[in-house]
């Protein structure tokens, strides 16, 4: 295997570091908050007045609140950072690009729609509407609330029987669907049986979202202005891939995997999540209300020692704390985890797809401090570099450990391998362990893209990942041709932290000098 040939196609690394971002942003999300019980305050104000809460019912599987006021400050604040970027007039092209698709007449056919803000929600039964699917609705806090319902009505060819549900009127579309004007709201229900339960919650028939204790502990810790409000119950949404149904019988294929390794509990309370244009960042916030137990260990915020020793021209750096505590968490000493443990480890024999597992559970458990990937470009760009960075107590054990998992890529000459000082690091070249431990020039703390990146976080780093989007991609991909930062540099960091008896997860898209 040649390692510097990894990051040979540009394209194919920025869909793949995209997805990577994703992904990290994902599993950020489905970390937990224990929070404080007692009586819940109301709301904040801001997307924080929850937009149409009060019509949604309290069962919502998923609520998505995005703020349609365009003069607000949130969307100024974002049109200015896509200015900064290099997108000059981004509202202005949206409304010339709907013109020349001619899909619609932004002041006759979308302006009754904007003004306030927009909801989706997915009901938190599954058979909603009678066959096995999911209800849900979109609603509009309108400008003008019937002008929007008339678009509707306009744009759809089928017809539909006008209803009545304790003294509120509604349509049911032919071909699907059921419209209602409350208000200044409009709602877009997928099935009667949607519309009806929105018009409960809103009577007070029900209990609405807008009303539930971990809905307003979320939005309340996640409080201010806000593009979009984010609320979701992942037990409801994924209850086939959790190991339960919705209804909460136990399923007879048993206990699934999150269950073995005790991570069924992250899952099991909301999330909320915020996303802001703060500045020179577009911001993401999340917290959760679950059990954070089995990953606790890598959450403690501390200093990067490896921040300070990498290269300046890092393009990729993530550090986590305590790997081996966290380990020792999903696979510990407890029950049904350290039995599942053992079986995966006695599958693991020579010569079998899963010899390696036992040699790296031996260099695993050498990983109590912190442990770093740094990824760094030729001049060129043509090739990449990467040192694995790790604090080892045991600096022979270390050697055998790490020299054993990683013998293929080192007898090769693909690779080499340091140990010393406290340090063990594993790379792709000597040259590139030595621009880690040598005395070769400013380090990735020293720069301003990278300590800009850093300074959007509220939390202090714990377990993060640090990307220079355009040093890592922009001289090679198309995607970055017209991007214009004027000397800046367009970085992504996402950092997850126990803070205050809490979990924060936050990610940064940040605009900072590029030194």
């Amino acid at each position: 295997m040649r390692f510097r040939s990894a990051l040979g196609s540009r394209r194919r690394a920025l869909i793949a570091i995209l997805a990577v971002a994703a992904v990290a942003v994902a599993l950020a999300v489905v970390l937990s908050l224990v929070l404080r019980e007692g009586e819940v305050p109301a709301p904040a104000d801001g997307i924080g007045d929850i937009p149409a809460a009060h019509l949604v019912p309290e069962d919502a599987a998923l609520y998505v609140a995005l703020g349609t006021d365009l003069d607000s400050d949130a969307w100024r604040a974002a049109f200015a950072l896509l200015e900064r970027l290099g997108f000059d007039d981004p509202l202005g092209r949206i409304r010339e690009g709907i013109a020349d698709e001619d899909a619609a007449d932004w002041d006759g056919e979308i302006a009754p729609f904007l003004g306030n803000a927009a909801v989706l929600f997915l009901s938190g039964d599954r058979d909603a509407d009678g066959d096995g699917g999911r209800g849900g609705a979109v609603i509009f806090h309108a400008s003008d609330a019937r002008a929007a319902e008339a678009v509707i009505l306009r744009r759809r060819d089928d017809g539909f029987a006008e209803r009545d549900y304790r003294d509120v009127p509604y349509k049911v579309m032919e071909r699907g669907g059921a419209l209602a004007v409350l208000g200044e709201h409009f709602v877009y229900a997928a099935d009667e049986a949607t519309v009806r339960a929105v018009i409960d919650a809103r009577v007070g028939a029900t209990r609405p979202l807008a009303d539930s204790g971990d809905f307003r502990r979320l939005r309340n810790d996640l409080e201010g202005d806000a593009l979009a409000f984010v609320y979701l119950r992942p037990a409801a949404l994924l209850a086939d891939s959790l190991g339960a149904p919705a209804d909460g019988d136990a399923r007879e294929a048993g206990p699934d995997l999150l269950a073995l390794l005790g991570l069924d509990d992250l899952l099991a309370e909301p999330i909320g999540l915020v996303v802001r244009a703060d500045g020179d960042a577009f911001r993401l916030e999340a917290v959760m209300l679950g059990d954070p137990k089995p990953i606790a260990s890598i959450l403690r915020p501390r200093e990067s020692r490896f921040a300070a020793m990498v290269p300046a021209g890092t393009a990729v750096f993530v550090s986590v704390y305590d790997l081996a505590g966290l380990v020792d968490g999903l696979f510990g000493s407890g029950g049904i985890q350290q039995r599942l443990r053992g079986a995966v480890l006695d599958s693991a024999g020579e010569g079998s797809e899963l010899g390696d597992l036992a040699r790296l559970e031996d260099a695993l458990a050498l990983l109590g401090g912190e442990t770093a990937l740094a990824i760094w470009l030729s001049d060129d760009g043509a090739t990449g570099e990467f040192v694995l960075l790790a604090e080892v107590d045991d600096e022979e054990r270390a050697r055998e450990a790490f020299g054993a998992l990683f013998a293929e890529a080192l007898a090769a000459g693909d690779a080499a391998l340091s140990v010393k000082d406290g340090v063990a690091a594993f790379g792709t070249s000597a040259a590139a362990i030595e621009a880690v431990r040598g005395d070769g020039g400013p380090a990735l703390a020293d720069t301003a893209r990278y300590a800009g990146a850093v300074a959007r976080l509220d939390a202090p780093l714990a377990a993060f990942a640090y990307v220079d989007v355009l040093g890592l991609f922009a001289s090679g991909v198309d995607e970055f041709a017209g991007l214009d930062l004027d000397g800046d540099a367009l970085g992504l960091i996402v950092n997850l932290a126990w803070e205050d008896g809490r979990v924060r997860v936050e990610g940064a898209l940040t605009v900072a000098p590029a030194d």
